[in-house]
């Protein structure tokens, strides 16, 4: 059956950014067979309390349901080309710290 997945990407704070205290951070989206969606570069700044505001909504339309069993939605935070997600190999590879993504809202 066919469904719509709309996903918020809100904000995010306290991130780890190493020999740092200021980075410019996008959010990457990746899901199942669909094309990536990246948001706009924002600037964090640590000492204003790492909190950075993207606000930006993206939509998948999923004619599959075996689409929503199969694959995750991957939240990717980077830094340039780098990022870190939930998964600690990906993100000691880009030499950031990996750090999971919370709370996640899902309306």
């Amino acid at each position: 059956m066919p469904c719509i997945v709309k996903v918020r990407v809100v904000s995010g704070r306290n991130f780890r950014i190493p020999d740092s205290t200021t980075a410019t951070l996008s959010v990457t989206l990746r899901f199942g067979p669909f094309p990536e969606h990246r948001t706009a570069t924002q600037r964090y700044e640590a000492w204003t309390g790492g909190v950075v505001t993207w606000n930006e909504d993206y939509r998948y339309e999923v004619s599959d349901d075996a689409v929503l069993q199969d694959h995750p939605l991957e939240l990717l935070v980077g830094k340039g080309e780098e990022w870190q997600g939930a998964s600690g190999s990906a993100g000691r590879r880009a030499g950031l710290q990996a750090q999971a993504l919370g709370p996640v809202r899902v309306d």
